[in-house]
């Protein structure tokens, strides 16, 4: 038994609860800023791609504009995996 749920059991009943739910937000928030920002980092180092080995990966630097513009829900990684597994599909 934690210090919470010791005091909370006996004054607040419920109040341990809250904690638990606030807790799971607060985390889910902190992994999500952090997906977020892996995300950035990548499109950064695929920036500094020059347009023959971003064609390589089947990207075009338009891909990299339009994920970059994608709301903070979306998981830009995943989309430009879809897009670059896509466009090899149509080279082959």
């Amino acid at each position: 038994m934690n210090i919470v749920s010791r005091h909370a059991h006996g004054f607040f009943p419920g109040l341990e609860e809250v904690f638990r739910h606030l807790y799971a937000r607060v985390e889910k928030a902190l992994r999500h800023r952090a997906r977020r920002y892996r995300d950035i980092q990548a499109l950064r180092d695929l920036q500094e791609l020059n347009d023959a080995q971003l064609r390589d990966i089947g990207l075009m630097r338009g891909d990299l504009f339009q994920v970059s513009r994608l709301p903070m829900e979306e998981n830009a990684t995943a989309e430009l995996g879809r897009i670059s597994r896509r466009t090899k599909h149509f080279k082959l």
